[in-house]
């Protein structure tokens, strides 16, 4: 697969091409922001120990505002871990990681609007990758490794990041959010964003929703946790709190499948923008409808995150362009809209 193959455009959201297609520079104002997000919750309710009273006070908050921090879901030392993980994948030591990956990279570019799972890198605009593919013909080396903006499907390679996708108390808190037992969830989406320093870019407003090819009400919950310290600077959270009320807002293929930069939340009109830096270990979770971007990490220092969906086990797909699909509901060009 040559970089030029690799090109596509975000007409819906479904390209995961091997190197992103990039953007331009965003509005410099786009993700101004009214206010910190107010962390009250320290750690994730534990079921053993009064987790159903914390949680009656978490789920009304979620309810009302859409997404809530948790400052020290999981210790540093543990993110340590999950770093080391990650940086296997980055740099093509997990071998186990490159060889999955190597397979799928031969097969062409893959689909995850509908749960796939499929292990995948994918790297910054401009990645140069002929001549760096490893023993198994996958492009991963150390020489690449900094540029690595995203991995999917990775959960089972590492058992530092399985210990955090299957944690107790982040799946009860999950659950309970989704009306439904441990035993019914279903990871419906694992990835690592790295936002590599010195220029990691945007990931626009929008809603996660509009990615999924799932039904309209199909509930979603996001969960997004700092493995490096997330700041201001280099590119943490934003959300427009509560905006998950609004229901599907129209998205357009602009610097990708996002919400049109004169439609995004904004302070200035009185949207309340809230930003949400944490430390490594912080944890957001937020409704799959909740409008949420970050701008261009232009600070010296990486920001890399793990971010899983969850939905009920059994939740039907749907065909992102059939009658109720997302594209009906999300697609600002189907639904004559201009951008």
């Amino acid at each position: 697969m040559s970089s030029e193959q690799a090109k596509s455009q975000p007409a819906s959201g479904t390209s995961q091409d091997v190197i992103d297609v990039g953007a331009k520079a965003h509005p410099p104002a786009l993700y101004q922001h009214s206010r910190i997000l107010e962390t009250p919750f320290q750690t994730l309710p534990d079921p053993k120990q009064n987790g159903d009273d914390v949680m009656k006070d978490l789920r009304r908050t979620y309810e009302a505002d859409g997404v809530i921090a948790i400052e020290n879901a999981f210790s540093a030392s543990c993110m340590e871990a999950v770093n080391n993980g990650i940086s296997g994948m980055t740099d093509g030591t997990n071998r186990a990681f490159a060889k999955a990956f190597a397979e799928a990279y031969k097969a062409g570019t893959p689909d995850f609007t509908s749960g796939q799972k499929i292990p995948w890198l994918q790297y910054e605009a401009n990645t140069v990758l002929q001549g760096l593919e490893d023993i198994d013909g996958a492009p991963v080396s150390t020489a690449l490794a900094s540029k690595v903006r995203k991995i999917m499907s990775f959960v089972p390679y590492d058992e530092a990041i399985k210990a955090v996708a299957t944690d107790e108390n982040l799946l009860f808190t999950v659950a309970s959010l989704l009306d439904c037992g441990v035993d019914e969830l279903d990871l419906f989406q694992e990835m690592a964003l790295l936002k590599p320093s010195g220029g990691g870019r945007e990931k626009p407003w929008h809603q996660d929703a509009a990615y999924f090819n799932l039904g309209l009400d199909a509930k979603v919950v996001g969960c997004w946790i700092a493995v490096d310290a997330a700041t201001i600077d280099n590119g943490c959270m934003r959300f427009q709190r509560g905006g998950h009320t609004q229901g599907a807002l129209p998205h357009f293929a602009v610097r990708d499948f996002q919400i049109c930069d004169a439609q995004a939340p904004s302070a200035s009109n009185g949207d309340d923008i809230v930003a949400v830096p944490l430390p490594p270990g912080g944890l957001l979770l937020f409704d799959g409808k909740t409008p949420h971007g970050t701008p261009t990490n232009a600070s010296p220092s990486r920001r890399r995150a793990l971010q899983f969906h969850w939905v009920r086990r059994n939740t039907p797909r749907v065909d992102p362009h059939a009658e109720g699909g997302r594209i009906e509901h999300f697609g600002g060009t189907a639904r004559g809209l201009q951008c």
